[in-house]
């Protein structure tokens, strides 16, 4: 296991990193449930490629995505390596021959960013990196973002706490903006008394002003998860924008890891993910 520094000095012993005999550099050791969140978002890119065109010659259409890790993933217990989320949809846009203007990345660790923003240069992406939290770096991106682009951001966090709602309510800022969104179900499950129970809750930031919405001491704690989730739901289409239908992501053996919910404003796009959506039979979105 490699152990990289953060941007803030700090060291991490949760995420585990082995180098890409491919191309030396760092790689994510992730299981193999990544490999299907990765082709959704392959063919959006692929099912989206004609509208892009469009924008591409008017304005801008602009990637973004603020935990980028890598850009590289090794398969846990195999020897596979494949590409990370940001390398796979900048691979696949080239592939429909409309690469984006410009990738926006971020991370709290600074060697996975340097590690992701060198591979996809190696592709000829226009990289920008950050290096810092998500609610930080997405205020540096959205300063230099073309008000008149169309924008696909995918925000793919370890857990609740780390996918604070102000991140989503910026990036709606853009009214031609597509949003991916990996929502933890496992942290939910896993976490959700010691969260209800805390002064300051991850879900404080995740679902501001859920307190007054859902009442924890008489429901179920199916009716709790659910509740939350429903809130978030509700405040997102707050901002004027419609979640998709999600889809709940499994683990080989049957755990429930998260949801991959859409995002978005326009019908259009709501039509294209819908085409590409479930392409695993894993399920709709459950709690």
């Amino acid at each position: 296991m490699l152990i990289r520094h953060s941007c803030t000095g700090a060291e991490s012993s949760v995420q585990k990193y082995v180098d890409d005999p491919g191309d030396d550099l760092p790689a994510e050791v992730v299981g193999a449930w990544s490999e299907e969140k990765h082709e959704r978002l392959r063919r959006y890119v692929d099912a989206s490629h004609g509208v892009r065109r469009m924008y591409l010659d008017r304005s801008e259409a602009a990637y973004i995505d603020l935990f980028c890790g890598p850009g590289r993933v090794n398969i846990r217990n195999t020897d596979r390596f494949v590409d990370g989320g940001a390398v796979a949809v900048c691979r696949m846009a080239r592939e429909k021959d409309t690469p984006f203007s410009v990738v926006y990345i971020g991370d709290t660790n600074q060697a996975m960013v340097d590690a992701c923003a060198r591979r996809l240069e190696n592709l000829g992406e226009n990289v920008i990196r950050h290096c810092g939290p998500a609610e930080r770096t997405v205020e540096k991106v959205c300063v230099r973002l073309n008000h008149y682009g169309l924008h696909l951001a995918y925000l793919d966090p370890y857990d609740l706490a780390t996918l604070p709602f102000s991140i989503i309510k910026r990036l709606a800022g853009f009214l031609r903006m597509d949003m991916i969104i990996h929502v933890s179900t496992l942290d939910l499950q896993r976490n959700l008394d010691r969260y209800l129970k805390m002064e300051l809750s991850p879900f404080d930031v995740f679902a501001p002003g859920w307190r007054g919405k859902v009442d924890a001491g008489s429901r179920s704690i199916h009716a709790v998860r659910a509740a939350i989730l429903d809130h978030w739901l509700d405040i997102v289409r707050g901002l004027d924008m419609a979640p998709s239908r999600g889809e709940l992501i499994r683990a080989s053996r049957g755990q429930r890891l998260y949801w991959l919910m859409f995002v978005s404003r326009h019908e259009l796009a709501d039509k294209l993910w819908n085409d590409i959506r479930n392409i695993g039979g894993q399920g709709e979105l459950q709690v």
